[in-house]
């Protein structure tokens, strides 16, 4: 029970700095107000095939500081606009984690896979995450986009 308390309070403790870094986003804002929302990458790739997901920071991090995010799509990837594409054409690996994201990199794998986003929220912002998703949405519907 003491190793429990203790998790839960380094959890909350976490939190509190997370969300004191949100509120010092006002200091950056011409409204002087922190920003709305957070606009992300769902993971370091297009959806991968089963059973080798190896990294999941870009969404595990939210989960942890329980802040709500709204995962969307905003195209396909088509192989045949990346066949030139190799992975010698991406960045080197800094560890083993991104050698083994890197070493799936075929565009036929990929072939329809989608490009997807996520919108993150303020905490118990759920209902207000979901309608700046609507606008983002409706943005991005605005824009031409090769999907």
């Amino acid at each position: 029970m003491a190793e429990m308390f203790k998790l839960n309070a380094q959890r909350e403790n976490f939190r509190a700095r997370a969300h004191a870094h949100w509120n010092e986003s006002a200091k950056r804002t011409t409204t002087g107000r922190p920003v709305d929302a957070i606009l992300t990458p769902v993971a370091p790739t297009l959806a991968v095939p089963h059973d080798t997901v190896r990294w999941w920071g870009y969404s595990s991090y939210w989960n942890l500081v329980d802040y709500p995010a709204a995962v969307f799509p905003v195209g396909r990837l088509k192989a045949s606009e990346w066949a030139n594409s190799t992975r010698d054409s991406l960045p080197q690996p800094r560890n083993d984690t991104e050698k083994f994201i890197r070493d799936q990199w075929d565009p036929k794998t990929y072939d329809n896979a989608p490009i997807s986003l996520q919108l993150v929220g303020r905490r118990h912002m759920e209902e207000k995450t979901l309608a700046l998703l609507n606008i983002v949405e409706q943005a991005t519907k605005a824009y031409p986009h090769k999907s």
